[in-house]
């Protein structure tokens, strides 16, 4: 006879609920045998403001044992994709609207826009003459323009500097 999936799936839990089940019983058994002569004969003897102390001592001891596990518990999680978004896009200063680029709080430069939002941090390179900026990533290679560059007019000639040696 073959046993149905459901049952089949479950069994083993229910197994291991059961075996746990029966030595917590046995165990609180022979605690409570092992218990009965220290509650009967020792415990009587001991005055009230002593157990009141030592009750008040365990139940501070629990209280700070609990708040040192929820401490270690998180400072040593790993933080959640908002919080790492959060924290990148802190970094970074005023966005430069006239120029289209973000600036870094502690870092010189520009930053691409485009690489930020695709959560990269991406200095652009400023390109000769002031003509602009240019992302160096290779996905992105976004250009943007200076808008206080002046293109040099058609007539004039750039000159060029000749090393002569």
């Amino acid at each position: 006879m073959k046993v149905p999936p459901k049952i089949a799936e479950w069994w083993p839990l229910a197994l291991l609920i059961g075996l746990l089940t029966a030595i917590g019983w046995f165990g609180s058994q022979i605690v409570h045998a092992a218990a009965e002569p220290f509650w009967t004969h020792i415990a009587p003897a001991i005055p009230r403001t002593l157990l009141l102390s030592l009750c008040c001592f365990l139940l501070l001891a629990i209280i700070l044992l609990g708040l040192w596990v929820i401490y270690l518990h998180r400072v040593h999680r790993e933080p959640t994709e908002a919080e790492k978004s959060r924290a990148f896009h802190d970094q970074f200063g005023e966005f430069v609207a006239d120029r289209g680029v973000w600036t870094h709080k502690t870092k010189p430069g520009y930053y691409c826009p485009n690489c930020k939002v695709h959560l990269r941090e991406s200095r652009m390179k400023e390109l000769p003459e002031g003509r602009g900026w240019l992302c160096l990533v290779h996905e992105c290679k976004q250009f943007l323009k200076n808008p206080d560059y002046k293109e040099p007019q058609q007539g004039q000639s750039r000159r060029t500097a000749w090393r002569v040696y």
